[in-house]
């Protein structure tokens, strides 16, 4: 299947998932404010379809690699994933103050993006914030880099790519390959692998933080 038309079946997907989130509400006994939400989700949470296709297309277990399945098996998907919202937001709230809607769009990482700015400044720094994490005592990190920070070696990070204007991330990239470099005309082909959709930048991050001194190469691929 080529891009063109993996785009295609994907907005047809996408439409059967808030479609179906219309149509089912009904059936599910949910809080009124969560029902009317969800009946509005294609206007209120535009990304919530691939926050949570990102998760169950990767975790089920149906043969979705055959081109000549895949349309029927993304669409059937986006339909059972709709469904399995709204059980979910239907059971009993976890937290006084929290409905379940919004538990499930924390869960699933819906509101992490959202004050990211339209435009990138290039080459901010985040060193400062990463020292105040909790996680770097928590994983005895602090104490390691007294050993050592991982100079001298080069860690791949095979995913979708990593945000380089973030200026610690970018100063550690020696080398780099895009895979999907096959996928696209000649004349944007040997581009970076830039990431568009944030989990290899949050790999990278990590790397940072387990190992800032050590050397990244940057993997794209399908």
């Amino acid at each position: 299947m080529n891009l063109k038309s993996f785009n295609q079946v994907y907005k047809r997907g996408k439409a059967y998932f808030y479609k179906a989130l219309e149509k089912y509400a009904p059936e599910f006994v949910l809080d009124p404010k969560d029902e009317k939400l969800l009946r509005e989700a294609e206007k209120k949470f535009p990304r919530l379809y691939s926050h949570l296709m990102n998760f169950y297309f990767h975790t089920d277990s149906s043969e979705r690699t055959k081109d000549r399945k895949f349309p029927s098996f993304l669409l059937s998907l986006s339909v059972n994933m709709a469904k399995k919202l709204l059980q979910s937001v239907s059971l009993k709230h976890l937290q006084k103050d929290l409905s379940p809607l919004n538990s499930i769009l924390i869960s699933a990482g819906y509101y992490s993006r959202k004050n990211i700015p339209d435009f990138r400044m290039f080459f901010r720094p985040m060193s400062r914030v990463l020292r105040s994490q909790w996680a770097l005592d928590e994983a005895n990190l602090r104490k390691a880099h007294k050993m050592t920070k991982g100079e001298g070696i080069t860690i791949a990070v095979v995913d979708s790519g990593v945000d380089s204007t973030i200026k610690e991330i970018n100063a550690g990239i020696r080398k780099w390959k895009n895979f999907l470099d096959a996928l696209k005309p000649v004349n944007e082909k040997g581009q970076f692998p830039y990431d568009w959709g944030g989990h290899g930048t949050s790999v990278a991050t990590l790397i940072y933080q387990a190992a800032p001194k050590a050397r990244t190469m940057v993997i794209k691929n399908p």
